[in-house]
């Protein structure tokens, strides 16, 4: 790690790669920590060779913010792309955030990855406007521009701070008396991390893009791939709904950082007819709360593309929920010419992929 000289918020700016199990145990210290910022994802997107990481220590040492950057390649050679997804972390666990901390963690990301590498760097941060309103304009006054070819994301954040009872009540009737229906239904419900458990869910998942005939935004694959390489404080748990042995729904849900993340979903057919998803979302919220986690995220909604999963997650939501939406990606590049030719590049590929999305008759799962 090479240790720079940093604002008067921090001691001292430490960048470099570290290993999996010290970049853990950093990640485990913040609020905002997620699983896309973990060193399995980063390892499954771009390779653990193409992975980058900058530490910002206060007086004392202590993690203030820190990033995992993906330095995408294409054989041998580097694009010119630095990649910060879900981040910079910048709100320790059980303290309060100071968007001060923000401010230098750009600063110190675009000096060492624009300024002094040259890179065209891409940030897609973990904030909603409805929280930090002052987000945006903190982004452009350390030299980052918005991202407009990447859609922001919405999704519904469901509280996670009252009592069992609260939590319950505060879900919407319809969706609580389905809960309770598939409670009654003689449903048992498993939990685990292991490899088994992940290949039920693989196969709900295969069934259930079968017959809805859409295709998920993210690859549930790769992520079944990383669940084998994550510590098991930080590994994804698998919940499966099932009766007489027979898989019925599931999902795979994150509990990294003080919300808790809704990655992947399947119902079978026949789960369908007794809202075995209602008794296994009602099982990953009190998993969630077990966890110490604040917020539930539902993992996005698009209620005009796909309305029935909008429904779906306002019911878990309920009285206690909010919709927010993310202030969105930012760049930044020392030519403009470079960046938009990146930009460029990035918005032909998503529209490519679409395309084929379509020719196959499916859509983006919501």
């Amino acid at each position: 790690m090479r240790i720079l000289k940093c604002g008067l918020s921090c001691g001292a700016v430490e960048v470099g790669q570290l290993d999996r199990i010290a970049w853990s145990m950093i990640l485990r210290s913040f609020g905002d920590g997620s699983i896309r910022q973990t060193w399995s994802y980063g390892a499954q997107q771009w390779g653990e060779h193409c992975l980058s990481h900058l530490v910002l220590r206060d007086g004392d040492g202590e993690p203030i913010a820190a990033a995992q950057v993906g330095i995408p390649m294409l054989g041998p050679v580097r694009i010119g792309l630095a990649r910060v997804e879900w981040g910079p972390m910048w709100r320790r666990m059980g303290r309060s955030s100071d968007a001060i901390v923000l401010r230098e963690a750009l600063k110190a990301l675009r000096d060492e990855y624009v300024g002094k590498r040259g890179f065209v760097l891409s940030v897609r941060p973990q904030l909603y406007s409805q929280f930090c309103p002052e987000c945006g304009d903190i982004f452009e006054q350390q030299g980052f521009v918005r991202d407009r070819t990447e859609a922001r994301y919405s999704t519904l954040l469901a509280s996670l701070t009252a009592p069992e009872e609260q939590l319950r009540a505060g879900l919407l009737p319809k969706w609580r008396n389905q809960l309770a229906r598939a409670e009654r239904s003689g449903i048992a419900v498993r939990m685990g991390t292991d490899d088994r458990m992940f290949a039920v869910f693989l196969q709900l998942l295969d069934e259930t893009t079968d017959r809805k005939h859409f295709t998920p935004g993210a690859d549930c694959r790769s992520f079944a791939r990383m669940q084998q390489d994550l510590p098991e404080p930080l590994k994804m748990r698998v919940i499966i709904a099932e009766r007489a042995g027979l898989p019925l729904a599931g999902a795979v849900c994150s509990a990294v950082g003080d919300t808790g993340v809704y990655l992947f979903g399947a119902t079978a057919r026949d789960g369908l007819k007794v809202a075995a998803s209602n008794l296994v979302q009602w099982r990953a919220m009190r998993w969630l709360c077990e966890q110490g986690c604040e917020w539930y995220d539902l993992g996005g909604v698009d209620e005009r593309r796909n309305p029935g999963v909008f429904h779906f997650k306002r019911g878990i939501a309920g009285k206690n929920g909010i919709m927010v939406v993310s202030i969105g990606s930012f760049v930044a590049s020392r030519s403009r010419l470079r960046m938009l030719l990146m930009l460029a590049g990035r918005q032909t590929a998503r529209i490519a992929a679409s395309t084929r999305r379509r020719l196959k008759g499916c859509c983006p799962a919501g």
